[in-house]
């Protein structure tokens, strides 16, 4: 510590007061750009990630408020799933052109309105655009009803694949 305070005296007088202007100046300027700066910036996207949340929930009460309406309009009305989903679409798939992908149709159950219901899953996986939208064109003519309908592409080989399931309501 001697050393300090003697390389301290010899030092000038101008030298010593850029110094302490210099100890004074840097830990506020590095409190600043190191932590007020970062505050600020997580502030500013705390702030965009409310007002996306605060949106997506209005978004969503709509939706609520669209549902309970048109769950209001279906209260007492039953909707049950025919079994011969699979078939139809069997059918309907006859009708597609030979490609190098076919569509996969295998029975499953699914819950359609709180029940246990038949239904059919659709997979198509590596299908080039033509034969995909072919496929999509047939099952909307079926008449058939989709849920949990997911796509996914692969740009590099310009294939397509899709995985839905597909219920037909039961003719009374």
């Amino acid at each position: 510590m001697e050393k300090l305070i003697l390389w301290w005296q010899k030092r000038p007088v101008r030298d010593r007061r850029a110094l302490s202007i210099l100890a004074l100046v840097l830990p506020v300027v590095l409190f600043w750009y190191l932590v007020t700066v970062p505050l600020q910036d997580r502030l500013k996207m705390a702030q965009r990630v409310l007002e996306t949340r605060r949106n997506e929930a209005t978004e969503v009460q709509k939706l609520l408020q669209e549902y309970a309406l048109l769950k209001a309009q279906l209260d007492g009305y039953e909707f049950k799933a025919d079994s011969a989903v699979v078939p139809e679409l069997e059918q309907v798939f006859r009708g597609l052109n030979a490609s190098d992908s076919y569509p996969v149709l295998s029975r499953i159950r699914i819950n359609i309105f709180g029940k246990d219901q038949p239904a059919a899953q659709i997979r198509l996986d590596g299908a080039h655009p033509q034969t995909f939208w072919n496929l999509l064109n047939i099952v909307a003519s079926s008449g058939v009803y989709l849920a949990e309908f997911e796509v996914t592409g692969d740009e590099r080989r310009n294939q397509l694949s899709t995985r839905f399931k597909a219920w037909l309501p039961a003719r009374n």
